[in-house]
């Protein structure tokens, strides 16, 4: 959860909001949803809020703030090397 919250920060986000993303995802991996977000997908651009595989994900190439930090199932999704 640390590397997470760790990783959000230094992607942009405040502390607070970081801290509940990282919860989320614990919570979200405890009980094997298999969810994900785009913030730990190696096909996310954070500074840009864009996703470089967005035709396969599902998305436009802008996915914005929020979308990027929901919890979700995503066809496009490739595991981050920074998780």
């Amino acid at each position: 959860m640390e590397a997470r919250m760790m990783l959000f920060t230094r992607r942009g986000m405040a502390d607070t909001e970081a801290d509940q993303l990282a919860d989320k995802l614990l919570q979200a991996d405890r009980q094997q949803t298999g969810q994900v977000t785009c913030h730990l997908c190696q096909h996310f651009n954070p500074r840009r809020k864009t996703c470089s595989n967005f035709k396969q994900a599902g998305v436009g190439q802008e996915v914005g703030s929020d979308l990027a930090a929901m919890l979700q199932r995503c066809p496009g999704y490739r595991k981050g090397s920074t998780q």
